[in-house]
């Protein structure tokens, strides 16, 4: 399941005139329903694939709202390169896309390692996860400390 929906999935392409156009393969000038729920559900996989390396699905789905809308921001532009990908026609991706997307494979990246983790269990007081990070994890990178 997504955590992204098609409205967010509009505003990264910027406009749903942009998703039509990516996504309207019978051409009757409005988006197709299973075409944009394989975009969200592709982006929502690369999601998941990162996240549950550290999380449980049970604790992912019980998250607390500012960390399901992390997800749900990470998932919007996972899921806009893909719409770019598999519904331009070869045209390139806008650079906002592409720069959006690396973003999002480096916050994925920072939570796959335990660099960066998601919050609470909704209603909950205890992190979603306590789980060390793997290896060291070096609170002073740039040795200004």
């Amino acid at each position: 399941m997504a955590f992204a929906t098609q409205a967010d999935l509009e505003i990264a392409l910027g406009g749903a005139r942009v998703l039509v156009q990516l996504s309207d393969h019978d051409q009757d000038g409005v988006a197709d329903a299973a075409v944009v729920t394989d975009y969200l559900e592709s982006g929502a996989s690369t999601v998941r694939a990162a996240v549950e390396v550290k999380h449980e699905p049970e604790s992912i789905d019980a998250l607390d709202a500012d960390s399901r809308r992390h997800l749900r921001d990470l998932n919007k532009w996972w899921s806009a390169a893909v719409a770019w990908l598999e519904g331009s026609g070869g045209q390139a991706m806008p650079e906002r896309v592409r720069e959006m997307r690396d973003w999002a494979q480096l916050e994925l990246d920072r939570i796959r390692t335990g660099e960066r983790r998601l919050g609470r269990v909704a209603g909950g007081k205890a992190p979603a996860l306590a789980q060390p990070a793997s290896g060291t994890v070096d609170y002073d990178k740039d040795g200004a400390g």
